[in-house]
């Protein structure tokens, strides 16, 4: 083979070699592994027929679960549920709310309220879209005139996107536990 080939073929293959490591690709996908129970550190509250959530230390992340027990029939035993399979009977979801983690204030949460603040600002919402959750139910009481009941909702091995579909959260294990709900704001 020629000089003349040789350096042809080798030039050929550094111009193929630059080409394609210049390739745009999207490598901006982020995933985070939560270690919810250093995140999540607060106080399990709940309402309706059911919604739990708790937040993080700042009160700018809150994770959420909704469930129509009505539907998926949860009883006293303790239930586990494929969130793919059940996703229009459960809802898990994190809001973000970016301005919690500068300010000190106390936030105001949607959930489980009927008052609307004027200062509220909507959050970044990350959907859960795999996943498993345990719903164990306490019997039905009477309490300020209203019925309730309690849950215990643990959420394991939970992959949640954000809006775009671009990142995820993933989130090992998740417990909040004797959260009284069945009441109703108002």
């Amino acid at each position: 083979m020629s000089l003349k080939k040789i350096t042809g073929i080798f030039i050929t293959t550094v111009l193929l070699a630059i080409t394609f490591s210049c390739k745009e690709e999207n490598n901006n996908n982020i995933t985070i592994s939560v270690d919810s129970s250093e995140i999540f550190e607060s106080t399990s509250n709940g309402c309706s027929n059911f919604k739990v959530y708790k937040s993080n230390k700042s009160n700018s992340k809150v994770i959420v679960v909704e469930v129509n027990s009505d539907k998926l029939e949860i009883v006293t035993s303790t239930q586990i549920f494929d969130i793919a399979k059940h996703n229009e009977n459960i809802n898990i979801f994190l809001d973000y709310y970016p301005d919690n983690e500068t300010e000190t204030k106390q936030p105001w949460y949607p959930y489980c309220d009927d008052v609307m603040y004027q200062d509220y600002k909507d959050p970044q919402k990350w959907t859960a879209t795999k996943g498993t959750i345990e719903i164990s139910r306490s019997e039905d009481y009477e309490q300020w005139g209203q019925t309730s009941y309690d849950v215990t909702v643990r959420i394991k091995e939970v992959y949640l996107y954000d809006v775009n579909n671009e990142n995820e959260i993933y989130i090992k294990d998740l417990l909040f536990e004797d959260v009284r709900v069945g009441w109703y704001p108002g």
